[in-house]
């Protein structure tokens, strides 16, 4: 039998929680939970609270790995809309690497480490191995930027290399599961 101490259900806790045993008053083997978690918010929040906790997921800690996944999202546009703003001057031999990709690279770097922490701090799986071939790509891809910067034209195989690194790095997170 499994009893929330908060709201009294009759569910087992999601794997997340903390179970631990409570042999004091109940019957013997009965289980209790420890934490927040799906039985509900503490007491004490009002109605709207219980919604938006609902509608947020586990808590706070979920609201910030989708913002930082937002933000890694936002890192990862600035980058290839960059790269493909400057397509048609790269058929010309002019392309250079415009300040937002710059940006949108050290972005996506930022965010995705911070998302590589926070994930690991609820305790969620992490593939090494995808995290490091990604990493590997955007150092390779924020070397090439940083270094080339300042130059007015870019050759067109390493502004290529920057693009099809950018849209691998894409496919690996989309595909790589």
């Amino acid at each position: 039998m499994t009893v929330c101490d908060r709201m009294g259900a009759s569910r087992a806790p999601p794997s997340r929680s903390v179970v631990i045993e409570v042999r004091k008053g109940r019957e013997e083997g009965a289980v209790g939970c420890y934490g927040t978690h799906a039985c509900g918010p503490p007491r004490g929040w009002g109605r709207w609270r219980d919604a938006v906790a609902r509608w947020l997921g586990s808590g706070p800690m979920d609201v910030l790995i989708h913002l930082f996944v937002g933000l890694h999202i936002i890192g990862i546009a600035a980058l290839l809309g960059g790269f493909l703003t400057q397509m048609k001057a790269m058929g010309q031999g002019t392309a250079r690497f415009v300040p937002g990709m710059l940006h949108g690279a050290l972005t996506m770097l930022v965010t995705g480490v911070a998302l590589v922490g926070l994930n690991q701090a609820q305790g969620a799986h992490i593939n090494t191995i995808k995290i490091g071939v990604k990493l590997a790509l955007l150092i390779v891809i924020l070397g090439l930027v940083y270094v080339k910067r300042d130059e007015e034209r870019i050759d067109k195989a390493q502004f290529g290399l920057v693009g099809a690194l950018t849209a691998t790095n894409i496919f690996i997170a989309v595909l790589w599961t």
